[in-house]
């Protein structure tokens, strides 16, 4: 099954080198992390201009999400406009998304919830997203 020519089986990565990507990010050192969080606020500031196929933007996202900088709380701003992001989607690049947090390992799947409940209280995310607009 298609849906604006994504699988919806599979997000057609290769899980295997964005585990080690998201493995080596997580060991670089801060000046790194900080480099490659910059590179994540263009991206994501940029995306309205740029011109994605649906699925490539899905996709995207599926990808950030994963990152292990998201781990600190001083990136919970970004991990907002990011989240702000996903629940823009349209209902069908949602349901890619389900699918596709099927296909990852337990250990990668634990490390997106982790992420998501040390945001928590949820009125930290709303505080963010309405800093965002």
């Amino acid at each position: 099954m298609f849906q604006n020519g994504a699988r919806l089986e599979t997000p057609d990565l290769r899980d295997d080198l964005i585990n080690s990507v998201m493995d080596k990010i997580e060991q670089a050192n801060a000046s790194v992390q900080k480099t490659m969080l910059k590179a994540v606020v263009n991206c994501l500031l940029e995306v309205e201009s740029a011109v994605l196929y649906h699925r490539d933007y899905a996709r995207t996202l599926f990808i950030l999400l994963q990152n292990p900088i998201f781990t600190s709380q001083s990136t919970y701003t970004i991990l907002a406009h990011l989240l702000q992001h996903l629940t823009g989607l349209p209902n069908g690049e949602h349901q890619l998304l389900v699918h596709w947090f099927r296909t990852l390992t337990p250990a990668r799947f634990r490390s997106i919830l982790r992420i998501l409940l040390q945001v928590r209280p949820w009125s930290r995310i709303r505080l963010a997203f309405y800093q965002c607009k």
